[in-house]
């Protein structure tokens, strides 16, 4: 996992998917540790999504539109410090 990737500020860090595939990935894994995470553009991949362990957001950052809609949180979610730039819906 590229930590530098996830981190990163820059707004066209996904032209290539590589930022989905590493978001995709520690979803697959169950690990939903995005503190500090900068999601650019539209986020929907949480949409309907179970997460099945604590999950946190805290200082992350999403640029675009944000999609929780549907999204379970089972154990704690933390959003402590979070921006949402756009329209967020849970």
């Amino acid at each position: 996992m590229d930590c530098v990737l996830l981190h990163s500020f820059n707004k066209e860090k996904d032209q290539d998917g590589d930022f989905t595939a590493a978001i995709k990935e520690k979803l697959d894994n169950n690990d939903y540790n995005f503190r500090g995470v900068f999601f650019p553009g539209k986020v929907s991949i949480f949409a309907g999504r179970q997460l099945t362990s604590n999950a946190d957001f805290s200082f992350a950052t999403f640029s675009g539109e944000t999609d929780f809609s549907r999204a379970t949180f089972p154990s704690d979610a933390y959003f402590i410090g979070t921006a949402f730039y756009e329209k967020v819906r849970f």
